[in-house]
């Protein structure tokens, strides 16, 4: 889910670079050569569709940047709780050479014994 989720993202992304070179800005763009030949629009209607479509296409990535983030989280969580679980149901060390049902676990070795200075 993921990466359909992070692939999504980069398509809009791409169509949001491709309608922002669309859109007129102060000095012109290209929605100004599509707008002369559309007398039944109008240029007004035109700019408007393609601003409106560019608020949409951001609206769009913020949401699925956010959906993306919350469920990459959670995939990751997912794997480290695996992990976790498969690191602490490994049996304990036995005693070499014993083996079997009867094996047990190591037992520590005895601390040294001081001797008193005499």
């Amino acid at each position: 889910m993921y990466y359909v989720l992070t692939g999504l993202i980069v398509f809009a992304s791409i169509l949001m670079v491709a309608i922002v070179l669309v859109q007129k800005s102060k000095g012109g763009g290209l929605a100004e050569n599509f707008a002369k030949g559309n007398d039944f629009a109008g240029v007004k209607q035109t700019t408007d569709i393609v601003e409106k479509i560019t608020w949409f296409l951001m609206a769009f990535i913020v949401i699925l940047s956010i959906l993306t983030s919350i469920i990459g989280t959670s995939e990751e969580n997912e794997k480290v709780q695996k992990s976790e679980i498969q690191s602490n149901s490994t049996a304990l060390p036995v005693n070499p050479g014993v083996e079997g049902a009867n094996a047990q676990p190591a037992a520590p070795a005895p601390a040294p014994v001081e001797q008193p200075a005499q």
